[in-house]
């Protein structure tokens, strides 16, 4: 088994051998609470000698509740500091759908799991 930073360099390295590439990251944020500050600034070295002209993508997903804050500030910044052109805000679904989207829902997963639940 393989320490976080040498997968973390085994990562850049095929990324840059097969590119273009994207690095994805889910959950980004639980990563970088998760991770040792060791792979945080490996991370950030290796992110910052990717050359502009690379065909790297990172892609780093946040997730949060719409009642919350925002993203966390501290891991967008840390990590993506030198790119702000490139962050993107995505709307929630709910934002862009309203409603719809919940009656989609129910319609797919609350009926039927209710008439399941009456036939058992």
């Amino acid at each position: 088994m393989q320490t976080p930073e040498a997968a973390i360099v085994q990562l850049f390295n095929e990324a840059k051998h097969h590119k273009p590439s994207v690095l994805y990251i889910p959950n980004i944020t639980t990563w970088y609470r998760t991770v040792g500050t060791s792979v945080i600034h490996l991370f950030m070295g290796l992110l910052r000698s990717l050359a502009p002209n690379d065909q790297v993508l990172v892609l780093g997903v946040m997730e949060w509740d719409l009642d919350a804050r925002g993203p966390d500030e501290d891991v967008v910044r840390n990590l993506f500091e030198n790119s702000s052109k490139s962050q993107f805000l995505l709307p929630s679904i709910e934002q862009v759908c309203g409603d719809a989207v919940k009656e989609v829902f129910k319609q797919l997963i609350i009926l039927p799991a209710e008439t399941t639940r009456r036939l058992l």
